[in-house]
């Protein structure tokens, strides 16, 4: 009796693999920032501040050019396959880099999460994060993206990602007709579209008025986001004084994690302080 062999999983697709877009990913968003269809929308500039990016192809990929396999694992290559670089990176005097330095790896993700047949391969830094107000080139080793079959990949060996300028992004919802109100020992959220510098270099620019008079201020970290900071009265004040409206702002150059500062000073909200309008002491220098 003659047999047959048949395979249950069809034969992957012969052809070379076609990069059709680039996304940038921030929390609980998607941005392209390449498209190979030239019609497609992509943002001018996104924010500093990106977890991951994406470079998504029209097929699967062979994965054993972008990852390697430890037992059962695979584990990203010690060499990423796609190199990251900027303006300033590697200036011997002032070098625009983050503490600590900037790195990622580059995984690949065979799953077809962007439709059709497609896989995906993201590049993903150590901390979350880009300098601001840059452009970063984005390089990848075309011979580490093929088909099953040695197949190269078709598409820009270089892609440049333009880096929109640090901004502050509200944490709280603004209300319609009256600001809100809270206790003097409030501390207030400020978050920023980019990574900013560590609080000693951030608490310089931070600034307060009450009633329009200057107040002095402390920062914290927020533990869990890294674009996100708190302002509360300085530790002299005991406290916000009680019936005051605060305004909350930060200075023109004030950095983000890679040193590079804005150009203009930043509004960050305003509220008002429970309590009646009591004489201030001036307790602090």
């Amino acid at each position: 009796m003659l047999s047959i062999a048949c395979s249950s999983s069809p034969e992957a697709p012969h052809g070379s693999p076609v990069l059709v877009a680039v996304h940038w990913i921030t929390p609980g968003k998607r941005t392209p920032v390449w498209l190979r269809d030239a019609d497609g929308a992509t943002a001018a500039r996104v924010p500093g501040y990106a977890s991951e990016l994406h470079f998504v192809f029209d097929r699967r990929l062979d994965g054993s050019k972008i990852e390697d396999t430890v037992g059962d694992t695979t584990v990203p290559k010690p060499v990423p396959p796609i190199s990251v670089a900027w303006p300033g990176i590697d200036d011997a005097v002032a070098p625009v880099m983050s503490e600590p330095r900037f790195s990622h790896q580059v995984f690949y993700n065979s799953t077809a999460a962007y439709g059709g047949q497609s896989s995906y391969v993201f590049l993903r830094p150590a901390v979350p994060g880009f300098p601001s107000a840059t452009t970063v080139t984005l390089t990848l080793d075309k011979n580490a993206f093929t088909s099953a079959y040695g197949e190269v990949m078709d598409g820009p060996d270089q892609i440049a990602v333009e880096i929109d300028v640090m901004t502050i992004a509200p944490r709280r919802p603004a209300t319609a007709d009256a600001l809100e109100m809270f206790p003097p020992a409030y501390t207030f959220p400020v978050g920023f579209s980019s990574r900013p510098a560590a609080i000693e270099k951030l608490s310089p620019f931070a600034r307060a008025r009450a009633d329009g008079v200057p107040v002095p201020v402390a920062l914290t970290a927020d533990t869990v986001d890294k674009t996100a900071v708190f302002v509360s009265a300085a530790a002299c004040l005991g406290g916000w004084p009680m019936g005051a409206r605060i305004e909350i702002s930060f200075a023109a150059g004030v950095p983000d994690a890679f040193g590079v500062p804005t150009t203009a000073e930043m509004p960050a909200g305003s509220f008002l302080v429970m309590g009646s309008p009591q004489a201030r002491d001036g307790g602090c220098d």
